[in-house]
């Protein structure tokens, strides 16, 4: 009789344990919020400002020609971290050449954040005064939520 009763409570622990696995599965099935990337919600932005065709256009641009030129900084970055886990790995770690490396990284991140606010500048240059307004509001608001 005892034996029988025995996978009572590891079945109990079992259901105890996998229960918060199952709370929201709904959470995984819903599409990933944009947080903005580049140009902080494209589509909001050109929703919200009303953009010309042209200007659209002009944007549009710009950001396909943000991302091309990332491509490779990114693709350097990734070779700078495998460099980094090598080192990492090794028995013995060669700060000076670890230095150079953080270096590069940091010189890169900063190549990229520059063109990225280059290019926001870019964009802000082509709106009207009313959009500009917008603008700085949807900037100042998508810089709360952030915080």
């Amino acid at each position: 009789m005892n034996n029988k009763l025995a996978w009572i409570p590891a079945l109990a622990l079992g259901f105890i344990i996998a229960q918060p696995g199952f709370a929201d599965s709904t959470a995984t099935q819903q599409p990933a919020k944009n947080c903005g990337g580049t140009l902080h919600g494209y589509k909001e932005l050109s929703g919200k400002l009303n953009l010309t065709d042209e200007q659209k256009v002009k944007i549009k641009a710009l950001k396909d020609q943000l991302m091309t030129n990332s491509k490779a900084s990114y693709q350097q970055l990734k070779a700078l971290r495998q460099q980094m886990g090598m080192l990492a790995g090794s028995d013995t770690v060669d700060e000076a050449k670890l230095d150079a490396l953080i270096s590069q990284r940091n010189q890169i991140k900063a190549t990229l954040i520059k063109n990225r606010v280059m290019m926001q500048h870019q964009i802000y240059t082509m709106l009207t005064d009313q959009q500009k307004a917008q603008y700085m509001a949807m900037k100042k608001k998508w810089a709360e939520k952030q915080d």
